[in-house]
């Protein structure tokens, strides 16, 4: 199952609720209403209780409900036990609990918990751990899933239809009794969230795993958003994927993919010049768009990345609507934004006086220190004659007259048709070169009386409301947006960075896996070991795999070394299936030392270290219920460099039984998987080679 990032259509499960007096409640000191009036779905819901309603914006933050020190299987239980309200109706055979979020005095938003417990389960194994390399990780005995559904599926929680398997969640979470999980699921206000934003929602699912002392979450980035990949579009616009600003990074690539070669490609499309983008100018619509976004930064746009980064930052300032379309377009109406801001530099009736220019800009100096520097670069194009001047030549000339160097980069962003004087400033970009040109013309006494004239009649028109530019609506999200997907589809889909941007566009596409993991707390009075286990010599060949992860023990300060083993032996056998019947025998600690069961581990013992915990009686559990990426040993040897299932499609050789993905074997997504398939080095051992194909056998 991948994540979607506000990827389909739904909205949050809400409950509004009349206005009503605030009171405190005795766990969180959040505000919550005195009396509520009664909810009215078409199913009976279960009444909210003062103490399982918090504020959603502080919720899971320290203290708000509790500040849990132990283990994420005791936290989480604990956290069901206190703060949260358990409903009378199972979800799948599974016992479920409720707590309220209060966005608003008028708002409830619903998080459900349901404790799956996975002997009962029709899918034991988990295919997200599979995915992503943990095949190795023990089956744990219950999976605890997050969930705060779409208001037209609510009502199926309590009959249990199904709700573990819907996608249309606004979040879903899954964490694994041993600390590990995955995010399964995240939608927001542009797949029909009324209340919620994408933000928000990670927000409280980041809190949330931080109070419960989540230990490692996986997410696979899939979102799309009309026809764009969301994953590539924020790699090539910031560096990064957009789970970047909550701590996931790359985890686990497909197709053999490496951090480093995602990595440079990440860089390769963030850092791509503009100018190798299209030199031949042959799509004249994209260089407006360069030009128009341009004039809105304080600093010359010259990457890809700066300039999606520009689009992508204008558009989250503008207020969302749910139908933000552009009005239909009549008469000499303009298409999209970057037109617009266009029409303002190269039309003549855009022609503006320093004077002007000055009072209407936005910055951080005064109209008097605009005009001293607009002059100053009027006077350099003055004295080069008839020349023109590159802006590195403008910008170099001026620096000894103009000492602060922020506001001479300003200046010459913004003089462009611009009158000082009696002279009119031009700034154009050379069509072979693609560097911007300044260039200085004197106005005639004639020219300068019909531009005052002009000046004066358009400012009239201005105060009055009937200046057609009011009609334009520059800067709709829509208009944002329509180029934004016109660079996206020329630039990272069109081909026109060559090669190079293909490949990298192709490694950033096969990267969909990414990872956040929390450090162990150890500031409080407890003491905390990473416990692995050892089984006896006669049970040696129950692990046929990687080692599963260590397991958080956390024991009191007064501990002894045989509390800590005590406590070791039950935290294996109430997190995993097959130790349900481990007895620990002893422990083994680093560099070989020999320590009494009755010494005290305060002193003896450092919190945080690695130990080893040795016992039998494993091999009593659920002999099916092992790994999660299954009971079958796959084996994975694809020319890709892949040696471990990564969620693609694959295909395994009738022969030899390794597995290999259909993509790198030449077989299209759309194609069947043969029937019969031989790879080439069992094909080459069935036939004479002056029979073997140049592609592996497949029939």
């Amino acid at each position: 199952m991948a994540c979607s990032v506000y990827k389909r259509s739904a909205s949050d499960t809400t409950f509004t609720l009349s206005p009503l007096p605030l009171t405190y409640d005795n766990y969180n000191c959040n505000k919550i209403p005195k009396t509520m009036s009664r909810p009215t779905p078409t199913k009976p819901k279960p009444t909210p209780k003062p103490n399982n309603i918090f504020a959603f914006h502080s919720f899971g933050e320290p203290g708000r409900p509790a500040s849990f020190s132990g283990a994420f299987r005791d936290n989480v239980r604990d956290f069901l036990a206190h703060w949260a309200q358990t409903l009378a109706h199972e979800v799948e055979g599974n016992p479920a609990w409720l707590v309220y979020l209060a966005l608003s005095q008028e708002t409830l938003i619903p998080l459900y918990v349901v404790e799956e417990h996975v002997r009962n389960s029709p899918w034991p194994y988990c295919d997200h751990c599979r995915c992503v390399g943990w095949s190795h990780h023990l089956v744990s005995r219950r999976r605890y899933h997050f969930i705060i559904p779409a208001s037209d599926q609510s009502h199926h929680l309590l009959p249990s239809r199904l709700v573990l398997d819907r996608r249309t969640h606004l979040l879903h979470g899954l964490i694994h009794c041993s600390g590990f999980g995955h995010l399964l699921s995240l939608n927001g206000h542009e797949n029909g969230s009324k209340h919620l934003s994408g933000h928000h929602t990670m927000d409280l699912w980041d809190r949330i795993c931080s109070m419960l002392c989540t230990r490692k979450v996986t997410v696979e980035d899939t979102a799309r958003k009309h026809s764009m990949d969301l994953r590539l579009l924020h790699s090539a616009a910031y560096g990064h994927p957009w789970f970047w600003r909550w701590g996931y990074s790359f985890f686990h690539g497909s197709f053999g993919i490496s951090e480093n070669r995602y990595s440079m490609a990440v860089k390769i499309l963030n850092q791509l010049p503009l100018d190798m983008l299209d030199p031949e100018h042959q799509v004249p619509h994209l260089h407006r768009i360069f030009g128009a976004y341009n004039t809105t930064c304080t600093s010359e746009i010259s990457t890809l990345g700066q300039l999606l980064h520009t689009m992508l930052q204008l558009k989250a300032r503008l207020p969302w609507q749910k139908a933000d379309a552009a009005p239909p377009i009549t008469g000499s109406r303009l298409v999209t934004s970057s037109k617009c801001l266009l029409k303002k530099h190269h039309n003549h009736k855009a022609v503006v006086g320093v004077e002007e220019l000055a009072a209407s800009s936005q910055c951080r100096w005064s109209p008097k220190r605009f005009e001293v520097a607009a002059r100053v670069v009027a006077e350099i194009l003055e004295a080069s004659g008839s020349r023109r001047m590159l802006r590195q030549e403008v910008r170099d000339a001026a620096r000894g007259r103009i000492g602060d160097t922020g506001l001479l980069d300003f200046v010459l962003k913004s003089l462009n048709n611009c009158v000082v004087g009696p002279h009119l400033i031009r700034r154009t970009v050379n069509p072979k070169t693609k560097v911007l040109e300044y260039s200085l013309s004197s106005l005639s006494s004639t020219e300068l009386d019909n531009w005052d004239g002009e000046a004066a009649t358009e400012n009239r028109k201005y105060e009055s409301g009937d200046h057609p530019q009011n009609q334009l609506q520059v800067g709709r999200r829509s208009e944002i947006e329509r180029d934004l997907e016109y660079v996206y589809r020329r630039v990272l889909e069109g081909g026109l960075g060559g090669k190079v941007v293909e490949a990298a566009r192709r490694v950033v596409l096969d990267t969909k896996h990414f990872t956040k993991e929390w450090p162990i707390r150890d500031a409080d009075e407890q003491l905390r070991f990473m416990v692995s286990v050892v089984v006896a010599e006669d049970e040696a060949g129950m692990f046929s795999r990687a080692i599963p992860p260590p397991e958080l023990v956390v024991v009191p300060l007064h501990a002894t070394v045989g509390d800590l083993r005590a406590e070791a032996e039950h935290a294996f056998r109430d997190t995993y299936c097959i130790m349900e019947g481990f007895a620990a025998e002893d422990l083994i600690w680093p560099h070989g030392q020999e320590i009494s069961e009755s010494e005290l581990l305060f002193g003896v013992a450092e919190s945080g270290m690695g130990v080893w915990v040795r016992g039998r009686g494993a091999e009593r559990g659920e002999e099916r219920l092992r790994y999660e990426g299954g009971a079958e040993e796959w084996r994975v040897e694809c020319e890709c460099g892949a040696r471990d299932d990564d969620g693609e499609r694959m295909v395994a050789c009738d022969v030899c039984e390794v597995w290999q993905h259909t993509r790198c074997l030449g077989i299209a997504d759309a194609e069947a998987v043969p029937q019969l398939f031989f790879c080439a080095r069992c094909g080459s051992a069935l036939l004479p080679p002056d029979m073997l194909p140049h592609e592996p056998l497949i029939e």
